[in-house]
């Protein structure tokens, strides 16, 4: 695919010194040599300044015509391979995957939020921190591998919100998966107190092997830590949605 153009720009013609010119003109008297070479000098500068605008203008040409011809090339051959593979996603940026949709899943925390603030005597993490801290979340990609993802430490997010923010971002962050927060989620228990913030998790590779389960609820650690039995603000939705081409 890659073509080496090798520019050789031409020797332009040299310019004469005064000295050179008179040399070149002996029976010319030195009043109108002068008056002479700077008519020279005028002409000979206008010509190379045009010499070097067309040479510009036909390169420009060539290497348009250079790219006209390779975009021909390009397209015939992805037409001729879209034809040969119908199912195949070429325009995806991380690769020819295929046609599909990728399976959707979630991860949801239900805080209280005035118990997300650390004891300010013990400097010591509440009940709450204590079962989502540190804890490992495992996620099963289209393609059968099963990264881990850990939720830190608690000294790390001043608020609940930037402690999912922290988890989200790692997500999003690995190749196989795209992630965005649901902040405006679902309110459950005393409204005053209680709302449902989550992770909307997208698998990239499309696919229904992509339908994978986040916690099965009854393997131990199945999706990770994150949901052991001692874990109870954590809920989570299976991957869902993905199909093939």
């Amino acid at each position: 695919m890659s073509k080496k153009f090798t520019i050789k720009p031409p020797i332009w013609p040299k310019e004469l010194t005064f000295e050179e010119f008179k040399k070149l003109n002996p029976l010319i008297n030195e009043n109108q040599m002068i008056h002479l070479y700077n008519q020279y000098l005028a002409k000979f500068l206008n010509e190379l300044s045009q010499q070097k605008i067309h040479f510009k203008q036909s390169l420009n040409k060539n290497l348009q015509l250079e790219i006209n011809k390779f975009h021909k090339k390009y397209n015939q051959t992805l037409l001729d391979t879209e034809l040969k593979y119908p199912n195949i996603n070429f325009d995806n940026p991380r690769g020819p995957y295929g046609k599909g949709i990728g399976a959707e899943g979630s991860v949801y925390f239900d805080f209280i939020t005035s118990q997300w603030l650390t004891e300010t005597e013990t400097q010591q993490p509440t009940s709450l921190q204590n079962q989502v801290i540190n804890q490992t979340l495992i996620l099963t990609a289209t393609d059968g591998t099963s990264p881990s993802f850990n939720t830190g430490s608690v000294f790390q997010y001043p608020s609940y919100l930037l402690f999912i923010t922290g988890l989200q971002q790692q997500i999003n962050n690995h190749p196989l998966f795209t992630a965005q927060l649901d902040v405006f989620g679902q309110l459950s228990g005393d409204a005053s107190k209680k709302r449902f913030i989550g992770i909307i998790i997208q698998q990239y590779l499309p696919g229904l092997a992509g339908n994978t389960v986040i916690d099965d609820g009854e393997t131990p650690s199945s999706g990770g830590t994150l949901f052991d039995p001692g874990v109870e603000v954590v809920t989570s939705n299976n991957f869902t949605g993905g199909t093939d081409g």
